[in-house]
C-alpha cells in the first residue's frame, strides 16, 4: 500500500490515512489513474483506521456535523501529542468582545450546556455584583440624563446653544465618575473579557473532544442498530442555534434589568 507523505510535518502515513498521525493535518490523496507499481497481494498488510480514542472517524465526524475538518485533526494532534490544550479562535473572539456571555455562545452553539450555564451565570453574577455597588450612582445618572431631557423638551431656548447640552451632559458624566465605584467594572473587564476567554480558548476544543467521545460511546453501548446508532449520534451532536439565544438574552437581561432597577 502506497505511503502519504504529510504536506505539512513530513510525516509518513499508511495509505488508507485521511488526516496525518502526528499533526492532525489532511493528507494528499493518492490518484489512482496514475501507473503505480503493482501491490502485491501476499505482502499487502491491512492497517487500521486512527481512532479517537476508540471511536472510528466517521463516528466522530457524524457527531461534530458542521466543519468537521477544523476539529478532527486537532482532536488527532492532541491524542497523538498527548496534549490537552488547543486555540480555538471563536472563544477567544466573543468573549473578548461579549464578556462571560460571549464565550458561553460557543459552547450552547456545541451544545455543551453544563460550561454554557456556568459562563451565562457567571456573567449576571459580575453584572448584578455591579448595579447593588453602584446602585446610588446608576441612579443618580439616570435621574440626571432624565432630568435633562425633560428640561430640553420643556425649555428648549434655554438650550438652543449646543454647548449648553454639553456642559449639562458633562457635569452628569463627572457625577457619576465621582461616585462610581470601578471595582467590578475592571473584574468584569479583565477577567471576563480576557483571561477566561484566554484560559476558555485553549481547552474549548479537548473538553469538546471529551464530551463528543463521551457521548458517542454511550450511544454505542446502548444499542446493537447501526443505523440508530447513527442517527443518535448526529442528534446528541452537531449544533445548536437556539441554544445560543440563551446567552444572547442573558446579556440583554442584564442590561435592560438595570436600566429599570434604576429608572424605578
Amino acid at each position: 500500500m502506497e505511503k502519504k507523505i504529510c504536506l505539512k510535518c513530513s510525516t509518513e502515513n499508511e495509505g488508507n490515512y485521511v488526516f496525518c498521525k502526528y499533526c492532525g493535518a489532511m493528507l494528499p490523496v493518492v490518484d489512482k489513474r496514475y501507473n503505480y507499481p503493482p501491490e502485491d497481494e501476499n505482502s499487502r498488510e491491512e492497517v487500521a483506521e486512527p481512532e479517537i480514542e476508540g471511536i472510528s472517524l466517521s463516528d466522530m465526524n457524524r457527531y461534530i456535523g458542521k466543519r468537521p475538518q477544523k476539529f478532527i485533526p486537532k482532536f488527532l494532534r492532541m491524542q497523538t501529542l498527548g496534549q490537552s490544550s488547543s486555540f480555538c479562535a471563536p472563544v477567544f473572539i466573543l468573549g473578548l468582545f461579549f464578556g462571560f456571555f460571549g464565550t458561553a455562545i460557543w459552547f450552547f452553539w456545541r451544545k455543551m450546556s453544563k460550561l454554557g450555564w456556568l459562563f451565562v451565570g457567571l456573567g449576571l453574577f459580575l453584572e448584578g455584583l455591579d448595579i447593588v455597588v453602584n446602585y446610588s450612582a446608576y441612579c443618580a445618572y439616570m435621574d440626571g440624563f432624565f432630568g435633562l431631557l425633560g428640561d430640553v423638551t420643556r425649555n428648549p431656548q434655554k438650550y438652543a446653544d449646543p454647548g449648553t447640552v454639553s456642559d449639562s451632559v458633562n457635569s452628569i458624566v463627572l457625577a457619576l465618575e465621582q461616585s462610581f465605584n470601578p471595582v467590578i467594572s475592571l473584574i468584569s473587564r479583565y477577567v471576563g473579557h480576557l483571561s477566561v476567554p484566554s484560559v476558555a480558548s485553549l481547552f474549548a476544543v479537548y473538553l469538546y473532544k471529551k464530551k463528543a467521545v463521551s457521548d458517542i460511546k454511550r450511544i454505542n453501548e446502548s444499542t446493537d442498530d447501526i443505523a440508530l446508532r447513527q442517527q443518535l449520534i448526529a442528534d446528541k451532536g452537531g449544533c445548536s442555534g437556539l441554544l445560543i439565544l440563551i446567552p444572547i438574552f442573558a446579556q440583554l437581561f442584564a442590561v435592560f434589568g438595570a436600566f429599570f432597577i434604576c429608572v424605578l
